[in-house]
């Protein structure tokens, strides 16, 4: 399968074709005129400010729980738990332009009449009111307010046009623009909820110098039944492209010149830029083989292989693979690498073929019984496993629920007669603990196709007793993204999200332990069709698909410099 089609690349949201620029010059601005940032990470009492010395106390015991990325503040309205934090001249508009920026996830909706206040810097008296956050729950929206400069009595509000839903994350953006004199509110920057609403406000802003609460409202209560996350305040406005780099997971507590150092940048990709190709260490070297590259507006398969030497940061041309394909599977075994399957943009593939490093040469070994196209592989016990996947004539959309694994000493491949419980496709969602074989989200549905519905759904297979064993769920659906195994956990990174132009930066991490999943800080690489493989105890990701733009970048990840695991 070809990644995201041609058409939604092409056709995506204007704000997507605007932002094809690398995160790093994202990040380096997001820091210009950030005078507050608060990521909520604390378990009880005080919240304390990431950027700036303004921390929330805690009235009642707001809780907290498993946000956006990290920890959330939690409210609950029958308990009027909120944050507060007393006035100073960062927090008030005034005469100067202002963003604000926060995640917020509903537990429930306001009752229709009623509403709830995200955050608000808003007490009864007219003079006091100055601005506000609200879910509307007859409208079931967002909607900001700033007080007429004009008139002290008059809020001048701005609502977006989506219905809200509860459980679902959104990152919501609300600007007053001093020079312009108008206010815009926008959901979920570069996603198909990506619209901006404005308005013109007579007169300015005015100040209001009481306290800023988050999770409900000085004047009346209007107390959150939901999860705050990642509360963030510039005094100036934002680009385009700084807001999609915000949805997509910006961090302002890290460091330059990525916010997480156990990232670093290497030599970029020098062929053509793929997606949905092969990547895999073989030899000390990381090999990348074929997949789907772009010539203006028309997609075709390569055939192309190059090697990437970590000691030396550099890349070489290596023996093309004996077909132009897509979406196939790639593992190491006893030194050698052995490319199979795979999609032709006609039809899957039986091939296998065996590359020789010493030889720089492949050669085709005994094909598998049933083609298959993104597809989960891995290696156990020197033996190549494959499930999930597409099966079928063409393009057809059947997904396969076999175990076929090869072992390249007998040349020979084999089916279990243990299927998959929950067959899935879209990305190489497989990994190995050296013992089982574990498959990690992707999707069961296809119904949709273009647009995507990804599922959360984690298995492990075992060889030795033949059997599926589902574990906790990932905590946010992704497919067409890669996995990797280190030191008792799983890092799964990226990937294309349930909205059909929509990408996740996520790193959510599996502890095999404890059953449970965690949120870091995001991957530099967010796309989709990127691919991953390790050497040692560091994970190394390259190429993908980003807003109908293909990448070149690679970078390694180095578990042990992250301080926020």
């Amino acid at each position: 399968m070809r990644g995201l089609s041609l058409l939604l690349l092409l056709s995506g949201t204007a704000l997507m074709a605007q932002n094809n620029m690398s995160l790093m010059s994202e990040i380096s601005t997001l820091r210009n005129g950030l005078v507050g940032a608060w990521r909520f990470e604390e378990s009880t009492g005080t919240r304390y400010a990431s950027v700036g010395t303004n921390s929330f106390t805690a009235n009642n015991a707001p809780t907290n729980a498993v946000g956006r990325f990290g920890n959330a503040i939690k409210t609950t309205a029958a308990s009027s738990q909120y944050l507060s934090v007393p006035d100073s001249p960062i927090l008030r508009i005034g005469t100067t332009s202002m963003t604000f920026s926060v995640w917020v996830n509903l537990t429930t909706l306001p009752a229709g009449g009623a509403f709830f206040s995200v955050f608000s810097k808003y007490n009864s008296g007219a003079t006091e009111r100055e601005y506000t956050l609200l879910v509307n729950g007859t409208l079931t929206n967002f909607a900001w307010a700033v007080r007429d400069g004009a008139n002290a009595n008059t809020l001048t509000i701005v609502a977006t046009n989506q219905v809200v839903q509860a459980g679902v994350w959104y990152n919501v953006i609300c600007e007053y623009d001093s020079v312009g004199n108008q206010i815009t509110i926008e959901v979920n920057t570069a996603t198909n909820m990506g619209t901006v609403f404005n308005l013109a406000i007579v007169g300015g802003g005015k100040t209001f110098t009481g306290p800023l609460w988050v999770g409900g409202r000085n004047s009346d209560g209007l107390y959150l039944n939901g999860l705050v996350d990642e509360l963030y305040v510039w005094k100036r406005l934002l680009t385009a492209s700084e807001k999609y780099s915000l949805t997509f997971g910006w961090y302002p507590r890290f460091g330059s010149p990525y916010p997480n150092r156990a990232w670093t940048r290497l030599a970029s990709f020098p062929g053509a830029p793929v997606e949905q190709h092969a990547f895999e260490e073989c030899g000390g070297l990381l090999y990348v083989v074929a997949g789907t590259t772009l010539a203006g507006t028309t997609f075709y398969n390569t055939n192309s292989v190059f090697a990437y030497d970590p000691v030396a940061n550099s890349w070489a041309q290596k023996a093309d693979y004996p077909v132009k394909v897509q979406s196939l599977g790639l593992r190491t075994v006893n030194g050698k690498l052995y490319g199979i399957s795979g999609y032709d943009l006609s039809n899957k593939l039986t091939n296998t073929y065996e590359f020789d490093p010493a030889l720089n040469s492949w050669t085709s070994k005994t094909g598998i019984p049933i083609a298959i196209e993104d597809f989960a592989t891995c290696v156990v016990s020197n033996k190549i496993w494959t499930v999930g996947g597409l099966i079928g004539p063409g393009a057809s959309h059947t997904f396969n629920n076999l175990v076929q694994v090869f072992d390249p000493s007998l040349n020979s491949w084999a089916i279990t007669n243990t299927v998959m419980p929950n067959p899935r496709a879209l990305g190489d969602f497989g990994c190995s603990d050296g013992t089982n074989l574990w498959c990690v989200s992707g999707t069961s549905d296809m119904s949709v196709y273009p647009g995507l519905l990804a599922s959360t759904r984690v298995d492990y297979f075992s060889p030795a007793s033949n059997s599926w064993t589902q574990v906790a769920s990932l905590p946010v659906a992704a497919c067409y993204k890669d996995v990797e195994w280190v030191n008792g956990k799983i890092y799964s990174l990226s990937g294309a999200t349930a909205y059909s132009e929509g990408y996740t930066p996520l790193m959510q991490v599996y502890t095999v332990a404890s059953n449970s999943w965690t949120l870091l800080p995001p991957c530099p690489l967010t796309g989709t069709g990127s691919a991953m493989c390790k050497l040692g105890n560091k994970i190394y990701i390259v190429g993908g698909e980003n807003g109908g733009r293909l990448l070149t970048d690679l970078w390694v990840y180095d578990p042990s410099l992250d301080t926020s695991q």
